[in-house]
């Protein structure tokens, strides 16, 4: 379910939300911007003119997809930060309470 528009390059309008829905097909295995632009058919220089054209960068739509999820993981189940840490692409749970806190202004656990 990809929309692509003139030879497989993504329109500027939707392109970070492509980009997001791309990403949440594996949580847990984020893909690369490279793997991303292969799989939009483009350069990984068009995806991210693309992106920057749309005022998003592919670290941003990554970084706000991992948020969304830790955020949807927590509200939405029962399971420990520690898990959810690993589901949204952090190795350590540590790194994941930090950016947590820097996305929320709350812990994981306050949450």
């Amino acid at each position: 379910m990809v929309l692509i528009k003139n030879v497989g390059y993504p329109s500027t309008n939707d392109i970070a939300t492509q980009v997001q829905a791309f990403i949440l097909q594996s949580p847990g295995k984020f893909p690369s911007a490279e793997q991303v632009s292969a799989h939009f058919h483009c350069s990984l220089r068009v995806l991210n003119r693309k992106l920057s054209e749309s005022g998003q960068t592919y670290q941003k739509v990554l970084g706000k997809t991992r948020q969304n999820l830790a955020v949807k993981y927590l509200q939405q189940t029962s399971m420990k930060f520690e898990d959810i840490s690993t589901l949204v692409g952090f190795s350590e749970p540590a790194n994941f309470y930090k950016a947590f806190k820097k996305w929320t202004g709350r812990t994981p656990v306050e949450y």
